[in-house]
């Protein structure tokens, strides 16, 4: 296997979500909201809204591929995204940077969001309060890369809450991207968390 994948996207029940379920939580400045392009724009904002009111911090994961209205991406602390997404989100702003390092440092730089790009096989980078990490991925037996970004994303926001901070989270999402590519099928290549801290503690980077 190469390590690559094709998606084709299907809303279902994302298409139905709203912002109601956030506002209605009790929001503190502890909490974390993860965001992806499934969910319709107007109700992404309207979520980020109330855990920004709240004091609390919003990533966004850039999936499906597009630009996010400047509203979303005001709001956005953290922006994740691959290649793909890279590229066509710097296009769509109008910039000509087409190199994830640099569409995550002029991110971070002049928009304040702390920004990752995930690499393939070449692991991730990301710019984070002007300091860069680019860390590599573990070597593993590819089966099936679907879902190794969903993995990745889930497994960084769960331990950037953990306390891991930025370079300890980016690494867990490495962890567990490259493990949902050893199992066939999405749900079923998700990883546990006890997966992840054993492949991250053999020190792969």
């Amino acid at each position: 296997a190469q390590g690559q994948n094709q998606i084709v996207v299907a809303a279902g029940a994302n298409a139905q979500a709203s912002a109601d379920a956030v506002a209605a939580m009790a929001l503190g400045e502890d909490d974390l909201l993860l965001l992806q392009r499934e969910v319709p724009e107007p109700e992404c904002v309207r979520a980020a809204q109330a855990m920004r009111a709240a004091g609390g911090r919003v990533i966004l994961n850039l999936a499906p591929a597009g630009v996010p209205a400047q509203e979303l991406l005001g709001l956005t602390d953290i922006l994740i995204a691959n290649e793909h997404e890279a590229a066509l989100l710097s296009q769509g702003l109008g910039w000509e940077e087409s190199e994830p390092d640099a569409i995550a440092q002029r991110l971070d730089a002049e928009r304040g969001i702390a920004c990752i790009v995930t690499l393939g096989a070449d692991g991730a980078v990301g710019w984070y309060g002007g300091v860069r990490r680019r860390l590599a991925a573990p070597e593993v037996a590819v089966v099936d890369t679907v879902a190794a970004g969903d993995s990745f994303v889930g497994a960084f926001a769960a331990a950037l809450q953990a306390g891991f901070g930025f370079s300890g989270a980016l690494q867990r999402g490495l962890a567990a991207g490259s493990l949902a590519c050893t199992v066939a099928g999405a749900q079923p290549s998700v990883p546990h968390r006890e997966a992840i801290e054993a492949l991250v503690g053999q020190g792969f980077l």
